[in-house]
């Protein structure tokens, strides 16, 4: 008896510690449309995690300026493939891309900033956005799913205009030291909601 649980213990000692993945949950749509770098780092790293689409070789990824989605920051180019890894370096409204497969730079009106995709080379691709709200066909391109709130995050996109198989792995990027933020439209409807709650009280303290 004793031997078998010396056994037993001895098992439990030399075995190896499996290291949980952390949690993956998806951001609701409009809730991840805009994005700031978190001001301990300024930076943004990024990595390719998946590529499964018939013209990987020519989409583009990159940052777009709140203010104006044509004024882009290119992250990575259709050279880059799964595993490819940049930095994004912030100081002030000037942001600029490492990578050793390009470098690119750019300024925009502010500190927030939105995701694209490119893929408008194809017939059935286009230029996509993080907000929705800037697609041409109205569709949800882009998934957010959260590893670590303010830090981690895994974007999904999907690539063809109007949805296509719907299987959001046509481009899969981990971004780190990252924050959502609120859209223009998010805070507008939130201050109308406050100065009507304001306005209701106001009416019944009449």
């Amino acid at each position: 008896m004793k031997k078998i649980m010396l056994t037993l213990v001895l098992c439990g000692l030399l075995a190896t510690p499996v290291l949980a993945e952390p949690t993956l949950y998806n951001l609701p749509d409009g809730t991840d449309a805009y994005w700031s770098i978190s001001p301990l780092t300024n930076q943004m790293g990024a990595k390719i995690e998946l590529e499964n689409a018939a013209w990987a070789g020519t989409n583009s990824f990159g940052l777009y300026d709140m203010a104006d989605k044509n004024n882009k920051l290119l992250v990575f180019s259709g050279l880059d493939a799964p595993g490819a890894r940049a930095t994004v370096w912030v100081t002030g409204t000037s942001f600029a891309t490492y990578n050793p497969a390009l470098v690119d730079s750019a300024t925009f009106a502010g500190s927030a900033f939105g995701f694209y995709l490119d893929s408008s080379t194809e017939s059935a691709g286009g230029v996509f956005y993080s907000d929705t709200l800037l697609n041409a066909d109205g569709y949800d391109h882009m998934i957010a799913g959260v590893y670590i709130p303010g830090a981690d995050y895994r974007l999904s996109w999907e690539d063809q205009y109007g949805g296509g198989d719907n299987s959001y792995e046509n481009f899969v990027a981990n971004v780190e030291s990252v924050s959502p933020i609120p859209a223009p439209g998010a805070i507008l409807l939130g201050s109308i909601g406050i100065a009507l709650v304001g306005w209701l009280k106001r009416r019944r303290t009449l």
